[in-house]
């Protein structure tokens, strides 16, 4: 659980060194046209007040002026998880994922679902579900090729939690001596926290119409949670609830809603 916890903050830091290094590239272009535009001032002629007085109402015009930025805020819904249901009926999984640019090419992400799992083994039975969310940060790394160019590949980081019940446990333990012992186990409330290393690709297929992919490296952050106890085979957004690490994968299609300020 440390080396998880570990890895995955040195991945925080790394990502929130690269998005606020872009940050500040992004200021300095807009300082350096800022004062390329006031520096016209110096070069006006002094021998006529009229035009002077003229330049300097057109740099206080300038002043006010800031160039528009084009915020976005898109929403897209998860495919693959479904389909990988009728894969698989004992595990279920539906999610939305929904992001939103603090500036040109770094987004503020919120993902949301539920989901749960069974276990139908002859010797053990069970059931559980939960809800999810995670929220963090993608950065984009890929240059436009032209002016309405909105395709992205993203790395990012999330923070996960998942809040749940497991059902009551029933199993059989056969006698070498003839016969089977049943028990059951009491239903169990859980708490469920994990970090997220992603990687993923944004495609517009039409204009405000994405699809996309994404890849999840996930570390558990609370691995004990079920030590001793029977763990669900599907915690919704993290996957085997016994296991350190996991992976997952995302298909989604969306909309997204474009304004400029």
């Amino acid at each position: 659980m440390k080396k998880s916890y570990y890895i995955f903050c040195a991945l925080l830091a790394l990502l929130f060194v690269n998005i606020h290094i872009g940050y500040c590239q992004e200021v300095d272009s807009f300082t350096n046209n800022k004062s390329n535009r006031f520096s016209k001032k110096d070069s006006l002629p002094n021998d006529s007040v009229g035009l002077h007085s003229n330049a300097d109402s057109s740099i206080k015009v300038s002043k006010k002026h800031k160039p528009s930025f084009e915020r976005q805020l898109r929403v897209m819904v998860d495919v693959f998880n479904p389909l990988r249901t009728v894969i698989n009926p004992n595990n279920y999984t539906f999610e939305i994922n929904s992001d939103y640019n603090l500036w040109k090419d770094a987004f503020l992400v919120l993902e949301a679902g539920y989901g749960g799992g069974k276990i139908n083994y002859d010797n053990l039975k069970y059931q559980s579900k939960n809800g999810f969310v995670r929220l963090g940060i993608e950065k984009s790394f890929f240059d436009p090729l032209y002016n309405d160019d909105r395709d992205m590949v993203t790395l990012g980081l999330r923070y996960g939690m998942a809040i749940g019940k497991r059902g009551a446990a029933e199993y059989t333990i056969p006698n070498p001596f003839g016969g089977v012992t049943t028990a059951q186990t009491s239903e169990k409330n859980f708490f469920t926290h994990w970090g997220e290393a992603t990687m993923g690709l944004r495609f517009e297929l039409l204009p405000g119409f994405y699809t996309g992919w994404q890849l999840r490296m996930k570390f558990n952050l609370s691995a004990n949670a079920f030590a001793g106890q029977a763990a669900p085979n599907n915690i919704a957004g993290y996957g085997p609830g016994e296991k350190p690490t996991s992976f997952g994968f995302n298909y989604y299609f969306g909309y997204t809603i474009r304004w400029r300020q």
